[in-house]
């Protein structure tokens, strides 16, 4: 993908259709004015796009967090190679901001995006939901144990207040 270029508007069609169902990875053309032109379903999943109404499209400029979508557009590199390469924040349109890996081309007044998710991040994360779903089955365990322990503790003093504990008969408080 070094040489986007290169690649003939045919050739160029024909591989972001390739790419239109894949999730792991966002791809998407969008012109200097923050208008979408083509989004793969990682790219609109990624963004959650269409969900603001019917018809109306969101201006993608606001999407980019780091770099920005006007850094991207002042960066200025060798033609056929890309204007940014490395971490990518994006955010969807709840604010929600996201790390993707990727390469960003600027050519023929759009950029074209070609990114997949931090597979380490992800990673990391996954690691870290099953340490505290580890974490909370012990201390649900554990609170199952003191709750056992709690009613026994009960049943013991509603048997001390009901009967006389040298002679185990009927307390007369308790007829």
């Amino acid at each position: 993908m070094q040489n986007i270029i290169a690649l003939t508007p045919a050739k160029l069609d024909c591989l972001l259709d390739c790419m239109a169902q894949l999730t792991a990875v966002a791809v998407a053309q969008i012109a200097e004015d923050g208008r979408l032109l083509h989004a793969n379903l990682g790219f609109k999943r990624l963004t959650r796009h269409g969900q603001t109404g019917a018809g109306t499209q969101p201006d993608l400029r606001s999407f980019f967090v780091n770099p920005s979508f006007d850094e991207l557009l002042a960066i200025h590199a060798d033609p056929g190679l890309p204007i940014f390469e490395g971490i990518l924040n994006v955010a969807d349109l709840n604010s929600v901001c996201r790390s993707l890996i990727g390469t960003v081309h600027h050519f023929d007044g759009k950029l074209m995006l070609v990114a997949e998710h931090d597979v380490a991040d992800m990673e990391r994360l996954n690691a870290e939901v099953i340490k505290l779903n580890l974490e909370l089955s012990e201390l649900q365990r554990s609170l199952a144990r003191t709750n056992r322990s709690l009613v026994a503790s009960e049943e013991r003093l509603k048997q001390l207040s009901i009967t006389d504990p040298l002679t185990s008969l009927a307390n007369q408080r308790s007829g």
